[in-house]
C-alpha cells in the first residue's frame, strides 16, 4: 500500500497494508492520535485506496477514482467534520449518513464516509451510527478520526479496526516539511520544538519560527512573575497576529505537560522549550500547573466559538493568571 504524504507510523502502515493489499477491508476504521499527527491525511489516503481501480498497490494515484478522490471530488467519498472545528456532530447528521449508506455507490465499488473529529459526536449520534456498524452494507467503509479512542463508545470501538498515529522522527518531519519548501535548518528546529508533530510544526513555521520562540520565552517570564500588568500587556501581541496566536495555542498544552513532567523528576520532551518548562515547574505547585494545562486545553477546544480573537486571548490570559497565581 502507498502512503504518499503520510510520514512515520510504520506499525500503523503495516497493519493497514495487510488489510488493503489483501483486499480484506473492514467496514469501519477508527484512527486516533493527537492534533496535527496526520489523522485526516491518512483518512484521505485510505478513502482513495478503498475506491482505487488498480490491481497492484493502492492507492495508485493515477486511475480516475484516485484522481477524483485526491481532488476531493469523488461522488462516493463523503466527509463530515473535516473543517477542523469543534462543533457537535448531532444525531440528525448521522441519520442522513445512515440513509445515504443504503444507496449503492454511484461510480466506485465502495462508498466511504469520513467522520473527522468523531469525538464531537453526541452519545445519541454515536448510538445511531452503531446501528449501521452492526449490519453495514458490504460496500460501505466508515473512517472515523478522533484525538483519543476512549472518547468513543466502547460499542463503536469494538466494531472498528483501530489504529493509532503519533509523532515522527526529526528526519521524517524534515521530509514532510521540505515538500512545503521549508529549509532543512528551519524544519529541524520546528520538528524538535513540536516534538515530532508535523501539523504543529507547520503552524509554528507559518507564524514565524523565531517570533514564536521569543514569545514563548517572554510568556513564561511574565507568567512566573508577580506583575499582572506585564502579563496582560503581552497578550496584545497575540491579538494583532492570528498566526502567532494559533502557534502559541498549539504549543501551550505541551509546555505545561513538560512542566509537570519536570516537576515529577522527568524530562521536557513535548514542547521543545526545556528551559521554559523548567522555569514553570519551579514557580508554582503541581496543582496550579495542572489547572493551567486544563485551561489551555479548554481554550483549544473553544477556538471556533470566539468570533473575536481579542476576546479569546483576553479570556485565556485572564484564566491562566487566576489558575497559576
Amino acid at each position: 500500500m502507498r502512503f504518499n504524504g503520510f510520514y512515520g507510523n510504520n506499525r500503523t502502515k503495516t497493519i493497514l497494508s495487510g488489510m488493503f493489499d489483501n483486499r480484506r477491508i473492514p467496514n469501519a476504521i477508527l484512527i486516533d492520535g493527537p492534533r496535527g499527527a496526520g489523522k485526516k491525511t491518512l483518512a484521505g489516503i485510505l478513502a482513495a485506496a478503498a475506491v482505487c481501480q488498480s490491481d497492484g498497490e493502492v492507492p495508485c494515484g493515477v486511475c480516475r477514482q484516485c484522481r477524483n478522490a485526491f481532488a476531493h471530488a469523488h461522488p462516493d467519498i463523503k466527509l463530515y467534520g473535516a473543517d477542523g472545528s469543534t462543533r457537535t456532530i448531532g444525531v440528525d447528521i448521522v441519520r442522513q449518513i445512515r440513509l445515504d449508506a443504503y444507496v449503492k455507490p454511484n461510480d466506485a465499488s465502495r462508498k466511504v464516509y469520513i467522520i473527522a473529529d468523531a469525538q464531537n459526536m453526541t452519545e445519541q449520534a454515536q448510538n445511531a451510527l452503531l446501528k449501521i456498524l452492526e449490519e453495514p452494507p458490504i460496500y460501505v467503509l466508515f473512517i472515523l478520526t478522533c484525538d483519543l479512542r476512549s472518547h468513543m463508545l466502547e460499542t463503536i470501538r469494538s466494531r472498528s479496526q483501530m489504529v493509532s498515529v503519533g509523532t515522527v522522527t526529526d528526519e521524517e518531519a524534515v521530509l514532510a516539511l521540505a515538500s512545503d519548501g521549508i529549509t532543512r535548518e528551519d524544519a529541524l528546529r520546528a520538528a524538535h520544538i513540536s516534538g515530532g508533530n508535523i501539523g504543529r510544526a507547520k503552524i509554528m513555521l507559518s507564524g514565524g519560527f523565531s517570533e514564536i520562540s521569543d514569545f514563548m520565552s517572554a510568556f513564561t517570564k511574565a507568567l512566573c512573575s508577580t506583575d499582572l500588568y506585564s502579563f496582560i500587556r503581552l497578550s496584545g501581541r497575540l491579538e494583532k497576529d492570528s498566526d502567532l496566536f494559533n502557534a502559541f495555542l498549539e504549543l501551550l498544552p505541551a509546555l505545561f505537560r513538560d512542566a509537570i513532567s519536570v516537576r515529577n523528576g522527568g524530562k521536557a520532551t513535548l514542547s521543545g522549550f526545556d528551559a521554559e518548562a523548567a522555569a514553570i515547574s519551579r514557580s508554582a505547585p503541581l496543582k496550579k500547573i495542572f489547572n493551567a494545562l486544563n485551561t489551555a486545553l479548554d481554550s483549544q477546544k473553544a477556538a471556533d466559538m470566539y468570533a473575536n480573537v481579542t476576546l479569546h486571548v483576553t479570556a485565556l490570559f485572564s484564566q491562566l493568571w487566576r489558575n497559576f497565581h
